[in-house]
């Protein structure tokens, strides 16, 4: 093989680790249902769950997780179909994502996604109400009470988090999901901490039915792969005079 298939085989081998798709769906009726929970591990992510006091994640930028949320339980509903994450608490006995939390219209609940490894979030999957869809008044509007809106969020230090989302013209960043189904991120960089934060006017019941992700290589694995090929090359100069 000579010197160019080496690194075109190098450069191969870097786009197939970069985009190394998984799915992870939760609304799988062969496993257990979790409730309760202060965290779930499944592998290569944990999930935390929270909610504000007093900020609407509908039309924040940014929050902090240590500022402005407070710790829930995380609810994995799997039984009846259409179910998912969702949060609970002590105070709340609702087990979907809900944007009024104890019925409060300035308190959002949060799912806190914390990688392994950095990671491209890609799309998150919705249902509510243990319905293959999110409630919506389908006039349009997504800004009506009652409409299942979300916010995503990355974090590079899992404190402080920004939506990955722009504003809208009002200033919103919340999002209705496309066909009452999903959200896709648009995130082109990889994060080890994202929130999913539920949003809107009314209380509606949500789950974040799956997710799909791409684990990001690490700069230092591709720089020895780098330097392999390199010294391969090298090797083969040497032996050739």
């Amino acid at each position: 093989m000579n010197y160019k298939k080496l690194l075109g085989l190098a450069a191969a081998t870097i786009l197939s680790t970069s985009a190394n798709a998984a799915m992870f769906v939760f609304d799988d009726t062969s496993d257990t249902e979790t409730k309760f929970v202060s965290s779930i591990d499944f592998g290569d992510f944990e999930v935390t769950a929270g909610y504000t006091n007093g900020l609407n994640l509908g039309n924040a930028g940014s929050f902090s997780k240590t500022t402005n949320t407070f710790a829930g339980e995380v609810y994995w509903d799997t039984n009846p179909a259409n179910g998912g994450l969702g949060l609970t608490s002590p105070l709340n006995s609702s087990d979907g994502l809900d944007s009024n939390f104890q019925n409060n219209a300035g308190s959002d609940e949060v799912l806190f996604f914390e990688f392994d490894t950095s990671t491209i979030l890609d799309t998150v999957w919705f249902n509510g109400s243990h319905k293959d869809l999110v409630t919506a008044d389908r006039n349009n509007n997504i800004y009506d009470g009652g409409d299942a809106l979300f916010n995503i969020f990355a974090s590079a230090d899992g404190i402080d988090y920004t939506s990955v989302f722009s504003p809208a013209s009002n200033g919103h960043y919340q999002q209705a999901p496309i066909d009452r189904d999903y959200l896709t991120t648009g995130v082109d960089m990889g994060y080890m901490y994202y929130a999913v934060a539920s949003t809107g006017w009314g209380s509606h019941s949500s789950y974040v039915e799956k997710i799909s992700y791409n684990a990001v290589s690490e700069p230092a694995t591709l720089a020895l792969l780098g330097l392999g090929v390199l010294g391969l090359g090298a090797a083969r100069r040497r032996s050739a005079k």
